[in-house]
């Protein structure tokens, strides 16, 4: 495969559109295995991800960071393509009522540390998403030696597992 974001685009993508909040304006699912791309200036496609399902992308995100998992709803996927050789026949996910597409807890956790930075995937170079102050209590979705994915008012995104007590 040629390198670059708009090439792939261009000569590997059987069906394209647009995404709006980790939507296919189409109204149709975006099936696992399908390409996302962020835009620059409008129409310059600067980066592209993976759908993996489940509202998971993958991507590189440069040498420091590596390989990491984010959210299609993130407002940089702004575009869709289904890529050639892929077969998406039977990859289409399933509607699930919200109910059953929640995370469920693992248990909770109280801030040590004042202001500590709730990260859209778990690296300190991530978006913040907000921040939370000591004594409050987040609620763990997911534990992990080194970072928690955690739910905090109506939030979900990643702490450092040392400013949480359990």
């Amino acid at each position: 495969m040629y390198h670059g974001s708009n090439t792939m685009w261009r000569k590997y993508c059987t069906s394209q559109g647009k995404l709006e909040g980790g939507k296919r304006t189409d109204g149709k699912p975006l099936k696992p295995g399908t390409a996302v791309f962020t835009l620059k200036n409008g129409s310059d496609r600067s980066h592209v991800g993976l759908y993996i399902g489940n509202g998971k992308v993958i991507e590189a995100s440069g040498q420091s960071v590596g390989v990491i998992i984010s959210e299609v709803t993130n407002k940089k996927w702004k575009e869709w393509g289904e890529l050639k050789g892929v077969d998406y026949s039977d990859s289409a996910e399933k509607e699930v009522t919200p109910v059953d597409n929640q995370e469920k807890t693992t248990g909770s956790a109280v801030v040590n540390a004042t202001k500590v930075a709730l990260r859209e995937f778990p690296s300190t170079k991530a978006n913040v998403l907000t921040r939370v102050d000591i004594n409050e209590r987040v609620q763990i979705l997911a534990p992990d030696p080194g970072w928690q994915r955690v739910t905090y008012q109506g939030k979900t995104g990643y702490m450092m597992t040392k400013f949480l007590d359990q």
